[in-house]
């Protein structure tokens, strides 16, 4: 089994953030942002909340490979082998 160590999760998780910001602040305010509904006309996406989630997404697994990550937007991939989700 693998050890975790609280900090170090928590580095990623701000790091991932941190990218995951970046992007979003790109989309702060725009004029030609695109939502479009996921399951009604309450619950829209823009490519901005998939943007910052495969961002995230892509942070995690560099530094935890043997994770798995569940998303609003993307939802899970394989989760097969997952040490950590």
């Amino acid at each position: 089994m693998t050890e975790y160590n609280a900090a170090e999760l928590r580095a990623s998780a701000e790091a991932a953030a941190a990218a995951a910001a970046r992007l979003a602040m790109k989309g702060f305010r725009s004029t030609d942002l695109v939502a479009v509904e996921k399951a009604d006309n309450h619950d829209l996406v823009t490519e901005y909340d998939s943007g910052c989630e495969q961002v995230i997404r892509t942070a995690l697994l560099e530094r935890h490979p043997e994770s798995a990550v569940l998303g609003e937007a993307l939802g899970v991939q394989d989760t097969s082998g997952a040490a950590l989700t």
